[in-house]
């Protein structure tokens, strides 16, 4: 609470707060959510309003990790994109999410995957595809809150993700960089 305040005395508007998908689902129960997990945002939601900041939700790591390195909690695959039924299950977790928070003013939006990195044989179709049924599932209970879309490999590589219409209204495309 004190650095969300420290924050907000700096000037600041927002903050992004990083999350792993366990923290609001255990690993091998999908369907199943932890409302403890779900009191952690809640808290800081609740800081960031008294502060007059807005909260942004990142999913940081995944079902079966959206890159293959320990930023996502990937066993060196993955497995998002090669196992179906974790992409169900993020789309799952984002439109539950959405609909406990659609109404929250302070809540900035939603960044939908942090740094993805998509293994070979895969393309940018495919995160198109995914970022596709998430905006909608997250829309059906949600039509208040920023998505934020990153591009491939580490949020550098928009290539197919445009028009942004694809994904409805309220879209922001994220980058990062970190070289060059």
């Amino acid at each position: 609470e004190k650095d969300i305040e420290l924050i907000a005395r700096w000037g600041f508007n927002s903050i992004r707060l990083p999350f792993h998908y366990e923290i609001l689902t255990p690993k091998d129960q999908p369907g199943v959510y932890l409302e403890e997990g779900f009191a952690y945002l809640d808290s800081t939601l609740a800081w960031c309003e008294r502060n007059r900041l807005y909260l942004i939700l990142d999913m940081h790591a995944a079902p079966g990790g959206q890159n293959p390195h320990n930023i996502s909690d990937s066993d060196g695959e993955a497995k998002l994109w090669t196992q179906p039924e974790n992409q169900d299950r993020t789309v799952d977790i984002w439109k539950t999410i959405a609909a406990r928070y659609a109404d929250e003013v302070w809540i900035g939006g939603y960044d939908l995957l942090n740094e993805p990195v998509l293994p070979d044989g895969f393309s940018n179709f495919d995160l198109r595809n995914l970022y596709m049924r998430l905006a909608n599932a997250i829309r059906e209970v949600d039509q208040n809150h920023i998505l934020f879309l990153e591009g491939n490999w580490f949020a550098t590589d928009f290539t197919d993700l445009t028009p942004p219409i694809l994904y409805g209204s309220n879209i922001v495309y994220s980058f990062h960089k970190y070289w060059n």
